[in-house]
């Protein structure tokens, strides 16, 4: 079973607005996001969670948590507690609602407990990671979980709660972030029992996940809370849940290398030229295909760009083909937009790089910084949990979760025995 517990969480007092102090995770922060965070707040948690490149940063990370919990900045909660928060923001015209239930939770291995990761990551961050959490002491970001479970328990309970006057309140990059602190005892003992007995899949913090697991491995035997970890739990059916694609940009070294991409996606797939330059609008077209292995190109063309949608000739011939190539994935994953645009880039030896915003990718082909635009569709939370469960993996830079969780709620501090 799941280990869930709570914990005395370190929270920001009446002294700050909680508005002016939270923060995205430090991994979709630039320099100049960071800096605007900081005039906005000399406390925001962005100093905690994302230290400036020098020997010295985690050191002054752990000096300045010391320093805020003494001038009355942060303080500890007296007793082990759950945190509830309630997301409101709107997508496409429509006002969603998210649920999570912050808590600590135990570690175990992939592939040895009921915790799975939905996507493939990089090495880089789990270094500077590993260093701040040892230095700071605490987990400074949730961990983003998607609980996969039937019980309309958890969902009801949750409601429950959010009905209930916040102790806190924050509005953030247009989301209205709602605080619960709650006692273990209210919630009744089925609560807990069901979530315990659910399975989580990691939507976001892959890298922080490994890193605790490796701090608990090296420093468990003096940290009593090394096992465990800070993270958010949000049903995977939770109708708040929206994941954003992320698209592909794709630079081809020389001519030939592009007439060779070309020629390739053109022997698989027919292209239907979209007549408006609305970036936004192509991505929405594409939305409405149903077609497998479909994707929008963008090229550059007398200065400007133009979009094909491209639909494979033979939809089932095509899956067929993705299917030979990666014989140790099932259908669903051979599926997904991704692995096709993936698939003929890396078939091609182009580099490429991610880009979520359509607009944003037609103005790098259009300034030629890149050759190809490539916007593919979102995967569903259903999808992706019905991969991970599965053992599968989707290739990096797949999913972007919208919004991302606010640092800043709470931290979890892993107290010295």
């Amino acid at each position: 079973m799941l280990e869930v517990k709570p914990f005395r969480a370190i929270r920001y007092t009446e002294q700050v607005s909680l508005s002016d102090v939270l923060s995205g995770p430090y991994d979709v922060l630039d320099s100049s996001q960071k800096q605007a965070l900081i005039e906005r707040s000399p406390f925001n948690a962005v100093i905690l969670d994302k230290p400036d490149e020098s020997p010295s940063c985690y050191a002054r990370v752990g000096q300045t948590l010391s320093e805020w919990l003494s001038g009355g900045i942060l303080r500890q909660d007296e007793r082990p507690t759950f945190t509830v928060t309630e997301e409101r923001f709107f997508y496409k015209g429509q006002e969603r609602v998210r649920r999570s239930l912050w808590a600590a939770v135990g570690l175990s291995p992939f592939g040895q407990g009921q915790i799975f990761p939905h996507e493939n990551t990089n090495t880089g961050p789990k270094e500077d990671r590993r260093k701040l959490l040892l230095a700071s002491g605490i987990n400074t970001s949730p961990i983003f979980g998607l609980l996969s479970s039937s019980s309309g328990c958890i969902q009801n309970e949750l409601a429950i709660i959010c009905a209930k006057q916040p102790e806190a309140e924050a509005w953030y990059q247009d989301i209205g972030v709602a605080v619960h602190v709650v006692l273990p005892e209210e919630f009744p003992p089925q609560f807990l029992q069901e979530i315990k007995q659910g399975r989580i899949v990691i939507a976001d913090g892959h890298h922080r996940y490994e890193t605790a697991l490796k701090v608990s491995e090296d420093v468990g035997f003096r940290l009593k809370e090394a096992d465990s970890v800070l993270m958010a739990i949000t049903l995977a059916d939770d109708p708040g849940l929206v994941i954003l694609p992320t698209h592909r940009l794709a630079k081809a070294q020389s001519a030939t290398k592009y007439a060779e991409l070309m020629e390739l996606i053109e022997s698989s797939h027919d292209l239907y030229p979209m007549k408006l330059k609305d970036p936004y609008y192509w991505e929405q077209c594409l939305e409405e295909v149903t077609d497998i292995g479909a994707f929008s190109l963008i090229r550059s063309k007398d200065e400007s760009v133009v979009a094909d949608l491209a639909v494979p000739k033979n939809s089932d011939l095509f899956l067929l083909s993705l299917r030979m190539k990666y014989p140790k994935h099932s259908e669903t994953y051979c599926s997904l937009d991704v692995v096709t645009v993936d698939n003929f880039v890396s078939e091609s030896g182009i580099s490429w790089g991610p880009e979520r915003d359509p607009a944003k990718l037609a103005e790098q082909v259009q300034g030629g910084r890149f050759n190809l635009g490539f916007l593919v569709r979102p995967v569903d939370p259903e999808t992706v949990c019905g991969l991970a469960l599965n053992g599968e993996r989707v290739p990096p830079k797949t999913t972007f979760f919208d919004p991302k969780l606010p640092t800043g709620v709470g931290f979890r501090p892993l107290e010295a025995a």
